[in-house]
């Protein structure tokens, strides 16, 4: 991808969310206490690299029951199958239509080797057609409830918070597929979740992307770093980091108007084992802001741009916070 793809990618991204404030640099990291993440890990893949190929099968699989047991309580929301070629990436959107209200109080990633990660989202008028297909890296729905990088544990939300799907509504996953590998993969990638009746739910929630679209990173070891201003009040129970394989080092930190300066996370970063963190609840005002820093030690001879391949960088931190705004992806640059 050119220099010229990558920022009409980052323009297509930014002005179809949120823009938020501005602030990249360069300097070496420094040392600090990671935060502990929560829950057990589940389904970590290694599939990283590059590659322009399809790498997908004819057709999707035929659809199971809505909210199908899939044990130990948790049950299938959405799931989508592919075929991978060697040496190859590509995108699988697997859409299900929600038949009845429905109030997720759980998630649970499925993520087998060939993920690299998985972006769930709604619209409450439903754009396509239901099933698994061919699709690009920016076919999402309007608000995100949910994402996972390789290694990512199942969580809980807080008591009471619940992700809300309406009857009619429509569901997509994202799936962002790798293989580096010399021979072909197949899987099933997906997300099982757990329930709860609408009488005790007293908050509904989203997730939200935080960070920079237009990353320049050459080589040495390089810090990026972006604002997101909340516009309406929130409360912040959960961070997921993520960037790609030159991420070395995350610093994610709130300034509340209520709690002060509150660090969300704090540590070193590895690309396989990409945690979800629970947070004790951190309120936050109109106005109020998260800085997103990424530190990379890019070893390659060669600067390294935003983008959504695995060669290329992200800097984000996914943000699970009640109640919702306005319908968006993110809180971007």
């Amino acid at each position: 991808m050119n220099q010229a793809s990558r920022l009409l990618l980052a323009l297509m991204l930014a002005t179809a969310l949120v823009a938020c404030g501005d602030d990249t640099s360069s300097s070496d990291a420094g040392a600090a206490d990671a935060a502990d993440a929560s829950g057990d890990g589940d389904g970590g893949g290694d599939g990283d690299g590059d590659g322009d190929g399809d790498g997908d099968d004819d057709g999707g699989s035929e659809p199971e029951a809505f909210l199908a047991p899939a044990g130990d309580g948790w049950h299938t929301l959405v799931t989508g199958d592919w075929t991978l070629p060697a040496d190859t990436e590509s995108y699988r959107c697997a859409r299900v239509t929600i038949p009845e209200d429905t109030y997720i109080s759980a998630l649970k990633p499925v993520t087998p080797p060939g993920t690299h990660h998985t972006l769930l989202s709604i619209d409450e008028v439903p754009k396509h057609d239901d099933g698994v297909e061919d699709c690009g890296a920016f076919d999402n729905g309007a608000r995100q409830i949910g994402s996972s990088g390789v290694g990512s544990n199942p969580y809980e939300l807080p008591e009471g918070v619940a992700m809300e799907l309406r009857a009619g509504w429509q569901v997509t996953l994202n799936l962002h597929l790798f293989n580096t590998g010399e021979d072909e993969l197949r899987g099933e990638s997906g997300v099982l979740v757990k329930t709860n009746p609408k009488a005790d739910v007293t908050d509904k929630a989203e997730t939200v992307l935080a960070g920079p679209v237009v990353l320049d990173i050459p080589p040495g070891r390089v810090v990026q770093s972006g604002t997101c201003t909340f516009t309406h009040d929130a409360t912040i129970f959960s961070v997921f980091p993520h960037m790609h394989q030159t991420g070395v080092y995350m610093k994610i930190t709130a300034h509340s108007s209520t709690q002060g300066d509150v660090s969300l996370f704090d540590g070193e970063y590895s690309f396989d084992n990409q945690a979800i963190h629970i947070l004790d609840l951190i309120d936050m005002k109109e106005g109020d802001t998260v800085d997103v820093e990424c530190t990379y030690q890019n070893d390659r001879e060669e600067t390294i741009m935003w983008g959504d391949s695995s060669l290329d960088e992200m800097c984000f931190a996914g943000l699970g916070r009640f109640p919702p705004g306005e319908p968006m992806l993110g809180c971007l640059e």
